[in-house]
C-alpha cells in the first residue's frame, strides 16, 4: 500500500467533508447543499460506504483527495501534505518532495518571508520599523503570528541569499521577489526599504507580499506607499483573502465573515479577538472571493466608515454578494476611522458598531429616503431608480417581494406601478451592461444550463446506477441489454468497461472495480461518484426481488426509447433524400425503417 492510499484508508471522507460544510444524514449516505454552487435544495450527497461524494445540481464528485483539491485549490501533492497529519501518516519526502514550478515558487517565498522576518528584528533599520509596529498598537505575539518583516534598503540582498539556497535568479523572478532591469538581464529587489506583510493562501502557504514603504522615510518614496506582488503562478489577486487561512475556522463558528479594506485592520482585528476578520486587500469583493467565504458562512459583515457608506450602490463586492445570495450587513464606523485605528483607541466601540451592524438594504433605503423629500413628487424617481440600482443585482424572489412592499409604502407608489418600473429599469439596466461591456449580466445563481439529457440518457444512467447497486443482476445486464444501446458516449464506455471486469473477474467488487477503472480510464472513472450516489439515492429501498423488477423494466423501456430515436434518425434522413429526389436512397431507408419496426 502505498501513502496516498494509507491516507485514503485512515480517513473517513464524511468527517473531512464536515469540516466545510453541516452534513445531514440521509438513511445510509448524508446530504448538504453543495459549497461548489448555489442551491435551494440540498443535492450533494456522501457515502461513507463508498467514500466518494456527487452533487447532481452541478456535476461534480469524486474521493476524499479530490474535494479538497476542489475545495482548497490545492494540486494533488498539497493535497496529501494537508491530509497526511490528519491521516497520522508521516509522508516520505523522496516519495513527494515536488519538483514542480509552483513547490520551487512557494519554496523561494517561504524562504523570503523568513528572511523579511528576521531582519525586522536583526537590522537597525529594522529595529526602528518593529517600534513603529508597536507603537501602532501590535503586540510582538501579534506581529509574530502575521510573520511581519522588513526589507532593507539594498538592491540584491534577498536576491543573493535566494541564490545561495540554489534558486535561479529567473525562478525568483516568476516568483515576484526581484524586477528585470529594462533591455538587460540584471535583477534586482523588488521590494526595498519598506514593512513587509506575507500574503497566505487558505492553506497559510507564502504567496505574495504587500510592502508598506518605511513610515521614517515615506517623504523621498516616489513609488508609492503601498506596493504589492505581481500575479504569478501561485498568486491570482482576485482568488486571495487576507488572513483567510487564520479566520477560516472562526468563520465557520460565528457564521459570519468579517470584511475589512487592509492588512493592518485584520491583524488589529485578530489581536483583540474578532479572529472572523478578513480583507480583499484594496479591492472590491470578487467572486472568487465570495466563493471562498461561502464555504465557510452566508453571512458577510461590512466595515464602512460614514463616507464611504454612501458608496454602496457602486461597490461591486456587495452586488456580487447579492448576486450570491448572501446576507449583507453594514459595520458602521465613525468618519474618517478605520477598525485598526478604531481598535487602538477603544476597542468597546468597534465591538458594539459590529453588534450594531445594520442589513444592507435596510440601511441603504433609510440612506436614499433621509437624502430626498418624498413628499415631492419629483423625488420619488430619483429615489426608486438609487435603490434599483441595488435590488436588480437580488436574486432571493422572497427578499425582492419584502422591498417592492417597503418602498411603495414609504415612497407611496402603488406596487404594481412599481413593480412595472423595476422590470422597464431592469432592461434598460441590461441593455447598458451589454452596450458597456460586451456581454450581459447573468447573476451567479443562474449558472449555464448543462447540455439536457434525453430521456433515453437518464434511463440508460439509471440502469447502470441500479446494477452498481445490486451487482447480483450484472449478469442479467449484460445478456438483455446490447452496449450499443447506451447512447451517451462516456456511460457507453464506463458500461463497456464494466463487462469487460465482469466477464474477467464473474463478480463486482466495488473497490477493486473502483481501482482497476482508474488506472484503465481517468475520464470514465469520474463518473462513478454519480453513478453510485444515484443508485443510493433512487434504488436504496428496493428489496431484491423489487429491484429486478425495476430492472427488467428499465432495460424494456431502453430498448423502446432506443428505436423511437432510431426511427426519427432514419425519418430525418428519409426527408433530407426526398429533397436530394435520390429515390434509391429513400427506398432503402424504407426498407431499413421496415425492418427496424418490425423488431421487437
Amino acid at each position: 500500500m502505498n501513502q496516498s492510499e494509507e491516507i485514503k484508508e485512515k480517513l473517513d471522507i464524511v468527517d473531512i467533508i464536515r469540516d466545510y460544510i453541516p452534513l445531514k444524514a440521509s438513511g445510509s449516505n448524508f446530504k448538504a447543499n453543495c459549497p461548489f454552487h448555489n442551491e435551494k435544495t440540498a443535492s450533494f450527497m456522501v457515502s461513507p460506504e463508498k467514500q466518494i461524494y456527487h452533487c447532481f445540481g452541478c456535476g461534480r464528485g469524486g474521493d476524499v483527495f479530490k474535494f479538497i483539491m476542489e475545495m482548497e485549490g490545492l494540486d494533488f501533492v498539497e493535497t496529501l501534505k494537508l491530509l497526511a497529519p490528519k491521516a497520522g501518516v508521516r509522508l516520505e519526502q523522496k516519495n513527494y518532495q515536488s519538483s514542480s514550478k509552483k513547490t520551487r515558487l512557494q519554496e523561494i517565498l517561504d524562504l523570503a518571508s523568513k528572511y523579511f522576518e528576521k531582519s525586522l528584528h536583526s537590522t537597525d533599520n529594522g529595529k526602528k520599523v518593529l517600534e513603529y509596529l508597536r507603537e501602532r498598537g501590535l503586540k510582538d505575539d501579534t506581529i509574530s503570528y502575521f510573520k511581519l518583516g522588513y526589507s532593507q534598503n539594498s538592491w540584491n540582498d534577498v536576491l543573493n541569499f535566494l541564490k545561495e539556497k540554489k534558486y535561479r535568479e529567473d525562478e525568483i523572478f516568476a516568483a515576484g521577489i526581484t524586477q528585470k532591469k529594462e533591455n538587460s538581464s540584471h535583477y534586482y529587489n523588488r521590494f526595498r526599504n519598506r514593512i513587509m506583510f506575507p500574503i497566505f493562501d487558505i492553506s497559510s502557504n507564502v504567496i505574495a507580499f504587500t510592502a508598506r514603504v518605511n513610515p521614517y522615510s515615506q517623504e523621498d518614496e516616489k513609488i508609492g506607499k503601498y506596493i504589492n506582488s505581481p500575479e504569478t503562478e501561485v498568486f491570482h489577486k482576485s482568488k486571495v483573502l487576507y488572513g483567510i487561512d487564520k479566520a477560516k475556522m472562526e468563520i465557520k463558528k460565528q457564521d459570519f465573515a468579517i470584511v475589512v479594506e487592509g492588512q493592518m485592520d485584520v491583524i488589529m482585528s485578530h489581536q483583540e479577538g474578532f479572529s472572523n476578520t478578513i480583507a480583499s486587500s484594496g479591492t472590491a469583493l470578487g467572486a472568487e472571493q465570495l466563493k471562498i467565504i461561502k464555504r465557510y458562512t452566508n453571512n458577510l459583515y461590512l466595515a464602512f466608515d460614514m463616507d464611504k457608506a454612501g458608496q454602496m450602490a457602486a461597490d461591486r463586492g456587495i452586488k456580487e454578494a447579492l448576486e450570491e445570495e448572501m446576507n449583507i450587513k453594514i459595520i458602521l464606523l465613525p468618519e474618517a476611522k478605520d477598525p485598526a485605528d478604531l481598535l487602538k483607541q477603544d476597542r468597546t466601540l468597534y465591538e458594539k458598531a459590529v453588534k450594531e451592524a445594520r442589513n444592507m438594504m435596510e440601511y441603504y433605503v433609510d440612506k436614499v429616503l433621509r437624502e430626498h423629500d418624498v413628499t415631492k413628487v419629483e423625488e420619488r424617481t430619483p429615489i426608486v431608480n438609487k435603490i434599483f440600482s441595488l435590488l436588480v443585482y437580488m436574486v432571493n424572489k422572497i427578499e425582492k417581494d419584502y422591498w417592492f412592499k417597503v418602498i411603495s409604502e414609504k415612497v407611496a407608489i402603488n406596487e404594481a406601478d412599481l413593480r412595472e418600473e423595476f422590470i422597464n429599469f431592469q432592461d434598460s439596466f441590461r441593455k447598458n451592461k451589454i452596450r458597456n461591456n460586451g456581454n450581459e449580466i447573468v447573476s451567479v445563481n443562474n449558472m449555464s444550463q448543462k447540455n439536457k439529457e434525453s430521456r433515453l440518457e437518464k434511463i440508460s444512467k439509471s440502469i447502470l446506477s441500479l446494477i452498481l447497486k445490486f451487482p447480483e443482476f450484472i449478469d442479467y445486464t449484460i445478456s438483455n441489454l446490447d452496449k450499443d444501446l447506451i447512447i451517451n458516449e462516456k456511460k457507453h464506455q464506463f458500461y463497456n468497461h464494466l463487462i469487460i471486469y465482469y466477464n474477467n473477474n464473474k463478480s463486482l467488487n466495488f473497490q477493486e472495480f473502483n481501482n482497476w477503472l482508474k488506472t484503465k480510464n481517468e475520464e470514465i472513472h469520474s463518473l462513478i461518484p454519480e453513478l453510485v450516489l444515484l443508485g443510493e439515492n433512487d434504488f436504496s429501498q428496493l428489496e431484491p426481488a423489487e429491484a429486478q423488477k425495476e430492472l427488467v423494466h428499465l432495460i424494456s423501456l431502453n430498448k423502446d426509447l432506443f428505436k423511437q430515436e432510431q426511427k426519427k434518425i432514419i425519418q430525418m434522413k428519409i426527408s433530407a433524400a426526398e429533397k436530394a429526389e435520390d429515390q434509391e436512397e429513400v427506398s432503402r431507408l424504407l426498407k431499413e425503417l421496415k425492418t427496424l419496426s418490425a423488431q421487437n
